[in-house]
């Protein structure tokens, strides 16, 4: 095999969604090979070596076939070509064996590129990964090999250990769950948990990943959607990572599920009252939001854009929706279903009644009646003052009790 140049690519691409920004490198480094004479010489000898480095961390024929079987069910994986699926199986199977220089059967930088991402959106579990350098060889401008090598931020070893720690935190998370829940309850219970277990952080340690949660309690965006996907996935509910922009355009990352057999989304850092409140600013409260609980397309799309190059199916149903499976959802003018929300925030010992409205008619009367009107003293047992929360663009109210 004749390669006349060789071409060191360091593509340390990270999505840092810190606060939530984006950051990307993507440095260069051109290197003249030998001669192509001696490259002729040497490549009987080289491609039985890349050979051999394959099958050591099981990229043989059989074995990758196998490694592709195991991904199915993977988000992104399902829903990528069957070319993509054969590189993806390839990347993982890299990528957990910290290997480094391994010739992948693709020629295509950019697919590599690409697919890279679909597998560090597929799998948390990969916490040790920040980007990959990749080294190209070509011969008269055509390509004629890659190799491969992720950017490990801990050795096999350290990697080992953490996910031993990160195994005690899911273990914990999961010994009050009761199995005979439904999906919609196991997700709720996963929202609030992360929640009340983490505090919004951007100079927090490895906030792009798993760790930061799990280990110190403390992320941002993108380590609180990854965490709620390692463990939407462990409790056996099938998700998604999902990145876009929120309003302002500061980049953003949430996740998409599905509950009882229809699609819905979850946003986990947005879920923390005490991050974000009216107009999006900090509230010193504490609570957890419920917005961002199993909602729909049109509930999400008031504040979030998905940016992506994959076909998502349609969050078309609020069937699992916290309001609408909480009885807090208020379709009429009904003063009635308000109260029956307080009494029941009441007897189950609750710190704040969240109501949400269907339409904008219905929360105008919501705010007139409980804010304008004073109706809240009807509402709050023994309180001479009301603290609230108004979120005019979900049509929701919070009254802390």
């Amino acid at each position: 095999m004749k390669r006349g140049k060789l071409i060191t690519v360091f593509c340390l691409i990270s999505l840092c969604l810190c606060g939530c920004s984006v950051h990307m490198e993507d440095v260069r480094t051109l290197i003249n090979g030998r001669n192509s004479l001696a490259r002729n010489r040497e490549s009987g000898r080289e491609d039985a070596k890349d050979e051999a480095a394959r099958e050591a961390i099981g990229l043989s024929d059989n074995e990758l076939w196998e490694s592709s079987r195991w991904q199915d069910g993977g988000f992104c994986y399902d829903r990528i070509s069957e070319d993509d699926r054969r590189l993806y199986a390839e990347l993982y199977t890299i990528l957990m064996n910290h290997a480094e220089n391994i010739k992948l059967s693709s020629l295509d930088a950019d697919q590599t590129d690409r697919v890279f991402q679909y597998v560090c959106d597929d799998h948390p579990e990969l916490f040790f990964i920040d980007g990959y350098s990749m080294s190209k060889y070509t011969s008269n401008e055509e390509v004629t090999a890659l190799y491969f090598t992720g950017k490990y931020t801990k050795s096999a070893e350290e990697s080992r250990l953490l996910k031993e720690q990160m195994d005690q935190y899911t273990n914990r998370c999961f010994e009050e769950m009761p199995d005979t829940w439904d999906e919609y309850e196991k997700a709720k219970y996963i929202y609030e948990y992360l929640i009340l277990n983490t505090e919004y952080d951007t100079n927090a340690p490895d906030n792009q990943n798993i760790c930061s949660v799990f280990l110190n309690g403390r992320s941002v965006c993108q380590g609180y959607a990854k965490a709620a996907q390692y463990l939407l996935k462990h409790a056996g509910i099938e998700c998604a990572l999902v990145s876009g922009t929120v309003k302002g355009g500061e980049p953003h990352a949430w996740n998409l599920m599905k509950l009882n057999g229809t699609w819905c989304y979850m946003d986990a850092t947005w879920g923390d009252a005490s991050y974000r409140g009216v107009d999006g600013e900090s509230l010193q409260m504490n609570g957890i939001n419920y917005d961002y609980l199993g909602a729909d397309d049109e509930q999400m799309n008031r504040t979030h854009r998905l940016v992506t190059n994959l076909s998502l199916p349609a969050c078309d149903s609020l069937e699992n929706f916290y309001f609408v499976r909480e009885g807090n959802y208020l379709t009429e003018r009904d003063l009635s279903q308000v109260e029956d929300v307080f009494e029941k925030a009441y007897e189950n010992g609750q710190e704040s009644v969240a109501i949400k409205c269907g339409s904008e008619d219905v929360y105008a009367f919501l705010m007139d009646e409980l804010i304008t009107k004073q109706g809240w003293v009807d509402y709050l047992k023994g309180s001479r003052s009301i603290r609230y929360v108004r979120m005019d663009d979900n049509l929701t109210l919070i009254c802390y009790l």
